[in-house]
């Protein structure tokens, strides 16, 4: 009577025996979670079996080294210059200049300027009426020297031409003489100066500047106004 009573609990001890047996074994059958990939190096393009370096990507545009160098060479300029004063005369002209450049931001130059003065429709207006002419002085020409300061340095792309533009700025100071109808008088103008490299040793240039000249009139004995300039020139 005594065996019977304990042979359920041997049949539980048993099957719960069994059931840890199994479930053990079916944790230990999963297989283990698989590391993620490492991706390829930068550059680099796995195949099959191997690894293989992938070509480096086409060069569309270089950045260009300096290639306007003025250092030890001698540019010369020639252009359309016009000086407004407003004294009733217009005063159209022709420049040329010449400059040195002993170091690449240092020039010394030598400038020429011939005008074509005229009255203006006022004044020639007036002259016709009454015979009168205002006392200001009929520029004729203008022979001056000085120097200038390259100051900044610079680069433009221009992707749709597919080129680089060179170009500099500058501070140029001139003092000198200017020829007028009844004397010679003395003159200074300071401005500020554009080039351009267009290509190879072709330039094309813009001053702007302010011309003051003593002259002797009723109210006042000087003469002033801005002065600009466009041309072209050639690099030596």
């Amino acid at each position: 009577m005594v065996e019977e009573r304990h042979l359920p609990v041997k049949r539980l001890a048993l099957s719960v025996f069994l059931w840890v047996l199994a479930g053990s074994t079916a944790f230990a059958a999963k297989p283990a979670p698989k590391a993620p990939p490492i991706p390829p190096a930068p550059g680099w393009e796995i195949t099959g079996t191997s690894s293989v370096a992938l070509p480096e990507p086409p060069v569309t545009q270089r950045v260009e080294q300096r290639v306007f160098g003025k250092s030890g060479r001698v540019v010369s300029r020639a252009g359309f210059t016009y000086l407004s004063r407003g004294d009733f005369y217009n005063h159209p002209a022709i420049s040329a200049e010449l400059s040195y450049y002993p170091i690449e931001w240092i020039g010394v130059d030598l400038v020429a300027s011939f005008f074509f003065s005229h009255l203006n429709a006022t004044a020639e207006a007036l002259r016709i009426s009454t015979g009168l002419l205002p006392d200001s002085q009929k520029p004729i020409v203008r022979i001056a020297a000085g120097g200038r300061l390259a100051f900044a340095y610079g680069k433009l792309l221009i992707e749709s031409m597919g080129t680089v533009l060179h170009f500099d700025a500058n501070l140029a100071l001139h003092l000198g003489a200017l020829k007028t109808d009844t004397s010679f008088n003395p003159a200074l103008d300071l401005g500020l100066v554009l080039q351009v490299r267009a290509y190879e040793r072709l330039l094309i240039y813009s001053e702007l500047g302010w011309m003051v000249s003593y002259e002797s009139r009723t109210n006042t004995n000087f003469a002033s106004g801005p002065l600009g300039t466009l041309g072209v020139g050639l690099l030596f």
